[in-house]
């Protein structure tokens, strides 16, 4: 799943900022500090996505992604970047 359309790549990052924004504004659990946190919780969030939706194939498909691994895989990647590299104190 190398090769995937511009659509599953939209849904895929799409996974990533809805997981990024649930984690950074809701929890407050950032990669960084700002924008440049949420943004890096943005990528991070699309290629758990990715990675999570080419492993697993259970649950709703659009465009040949599975959306509940997707989410999920974005979620969890962003939290074991957390818990691996945390934001310094300010």
């Amino acid at each position: 799943m190398v090769n995937i359309s511009f659509w599953a790549s939209l849904i895929l990052f799409t996974c990533g900022v809805l997981s990024a924004i649930i984690l950074c504004l809701g929890f407050k659990i950032w990669i960084g500090h700002g924008i440049k946190g949420f943004i890096t919780a943005s990528i991070v969030g699309w290629f758990g996505a990715w990675l999570s939706a080419t492993i697993e194939t259970w649950g709703p498909r659009l465009e040949r992604i599975a959306l509940l691994p997707g989410f999920l895989g974005s979620l969890s990647l962003i939290l074991v970047v957390h818990v691996l590299f945390p934001p310094e104190k300010r």
